[in-house]
């Protein structure tokens, strides 16, 4: 699977800028609640890095367990989301947030997992839908 493919299968949301210096409105993604957010470097990244050894698997195997996760998620009533954004803020509670910044730099994927209470769980690299589902059971006592 190309990355181009991949890419435009992301869903890409965002908000204001609230809690992330330096970050464009347009470029910081707020999520709430029982969220899963699956974090990818973007086409521009991604055209940049091309040339590394291994990017290709990592994104697509990235894309084929997230995709095998998304259909348990979704009986769990768990959100879940795929983005490029580098800048999150996790809303906690009535009034507290977390800023998380995903670094591009040193990783292909990310997944962000939060319930809306707790501090959120970032797991840089690929997860299996079986290290996805470990997670989930612990984190969201399931």
């Amino acid at each position: 699977m190309k990355l181009a493919e991949v890419l435009l299968s992301l869903v890409v949301l965002g908000s204001c800028n609230s809690g992330v210096k330096d970050a464009k409105v347009s470029d910081v993604l707020h999520v709430s609640g029982k969220t899963i957010v699956f974090i990818s470097i973007s086409q521009a990244e991604y055209d940049a890095r091309q040339s590394e050894e291994g990017i290709d698997e990592v994104i697509s195997d990235f894309n084929f367990y997230t995709s095998e996760a998304e259909q348990s998620l979704d009986t769990l009533g768990i959100k879940f989301l795929r983005t490029h954004k580098k800048d999150i803020i996790v809303h906690l509670g009535d009034e507290n947030e977390e800023a998380i910044k995903f670094d591009t730099t040193q990783h292909i994927v990310a997944t962000l997992f939060t319930n809306g209470k707790d501090q959120p769980k970032l797991e840089y690299g690929v997860l299996t839908d079986l290290d996805i589902s470990y997670i989930v059971n612990s984190y969201y006592g399931r």
